[in-house]
């Protein structure tokens, strides 16, 4: 009786580490930072403020403008305004990031193509001696930058907000820096 539950109970663990192991095949990328599958490389040309960048995209000429999605960088660029508090700051690390990646970054579409200045909406990977990560997600992290959401763009929101909360709360970056968000600098 007790041998048949133990062959039971081993039997339940195989089961469930096949399972897990089926998932994690199926599934790439659950709970961790990996990028999704189709990426498109692109070269930085010029970083512009902290969340737009000039690019050439695969080896072409012709340079594009990306907006890089999902977050929003305080102004240094608007000719109309003066520069938003952390504005600086946020192209500063954008540069870093984009520098420490050699200028070399991969590109991921959500659902949208362009914005309505014909600028293309993209996620930002980039890869370097510390792995693969996606440049969006540092900016809100290190308080840089709000996760913000544009339907339909909204693939990794809750990465977004969940990190630009844990930035407010250990006031990070702009949110120990500025009275509010778009604060002149």
């Amino acid at each position: 009786m007790r041998r048949l539950g133990l062959r039971k109970i081993i039997l339940g663990i195989v089961t469930f580490l096949g399972l897990c192991a089926a998932l994690s095949i199926l599934l790439p990328g659950i709970g961790q930072n990996a990028p999704p599958s189709r990426l498109t490389a692109a070269e930085v040309t010029r970083v512009v403020d902290g969340d737009t960048l000039k690019v050439r995209i695969n080896g072409q000429q012709e340079v594009q403008t990306i907006r890089i999605i999902g977050v929003d960088t305080p102004e240094t660029k608007d000719p109309n305004r003066e520069v938003m508090c952390y504005g600086d700051e946020a192209t500063a690390k954008t540069q870093e990031l984009v520098d420490h990646a050699g200028g070399k970054v991969e590109l991921e579409k959500d659902t949208s193509e362009t914005d309505r200045y014909g600028r293309l909406l993209r996620y930002v990977w980039i890869s370097n001696s510390d792995g693969r990560t996606m440049l969006n997600e540092e900016l809100v992290k290190g308080g840089y930058a709000r996760a913000v959401v544009y339907p339909p763009d909204v693939r990794y929101r809750e990465r977004f907000s969940a990190e630009e909360e844990r930035a407010k709360r250990q006031h990070l970056g702009l949110w120990g820096a500025c009275s509010f968000f778009g604060a002149p600098a």
